[in-house]
């Protein structure tokens, strides 16, 4: 075993998934994304000062650019992740049971990223001109195939700014894919591929600054909401 976990940590040390990495004359593991409990935390960096190797699935000569979210239980201080690239080859389900670690950093607004339903919904900002709103976001479902509504209608959804004002989309566009109604029912999400999506808004108030929520949910009644986040004042940047 002891001979196992220096090769592992050999070969996670040389590459890994997407910016999973672990920097073994440090021993510290960096993580794109980790769900703790139903909150997600990017650009997490973990100093190990000890743990075990429970488990590991199966290998293949794939790439993939996707967003694949890791996840921590407290209750048996285990560490899943999906993905771990090394070569060409991404070994998939790592199990760690981390009994003793720091916590080096991690992304201080966890909301920006969430899975629901299968699908991580990660927030890119809100990008003003005028009286116009544009929110980037990007969809990616989580190891399967699977089709999804996003519904953006009435007013527990959509946008509310920090005026009070409430808004519903314009238009919604992913991928190549658009509408000028308030949902979008049954996009066909391909398993791990990273979809982007846009959403306007028009007619905003000239003295908001910030969204106070930003709502949807999916054709299961799973809600997604981004709260608290300024406008940024530029041209949106196209993310098709």
């Amino acid at each position: 075993m002891h001979k196992f976990l220096i090769t592992l940590l050999l070969l996670l040390s040389a590459n890994a998934f997407a910016v999973n990495t672990y920097n073994a004359a440090t021993n510290t593991l960096t993580l794109d994304s980790v769900n703790v409990g139903g909150t997600q935390y990017n650009n997490v960096a973990l100093q190990l000062t000890g743990f075990n190797v429970l488990s590991i699935g199966s290998s293949s000569p794939t790439t993939t650019t996707a967003t694949i979210v890791d996840s921590y239980d407290p209750a048996s201080n285990t560490l899943s992740i999906p993905y771990i690239m090394v070569g060409k080859n991404i070994y998939t389900n790592v199990v760690l049971q981390e009994y003793s670690f720091n916590v080096l950093r991690y992304d201080p607004y966890p909301s920006v990223g969430q899975v629901i339903g299968g699908i991580l919904y990660t927030f890119n900002g809100c990008y003003i001109q005028g009286s116009v709103l544009t929110c980037n976001l990007q969809l990616t479902s989580q190891n399967q195939s699977r089709t999804s509504t996003i519904w953006m209608c009435g007013n527990s959804f959509g946008l509310t700014d920090n005026k009070g004002n409430i808004y519903n989309p314009s238009s919604i566009q992913i991928g190549n894919q658009s509408t000028t109604y308030c949902n979008y029912n049954n996009f066909p999400f391909a398993a791990n591929v990273t979809t982007a999506a846009q959403i306007i808004f028009t007619n905003v108030a000239t003295n908001a600054t910030a969204i106070a929520n930003l709502g949807l949910r999916d054709g299961n009644n799973n809600t997604i909401t981004f709260t608290n986040s300024p406008f940024i004042n530029s041209a949106p940047p196209n993310p098709f």
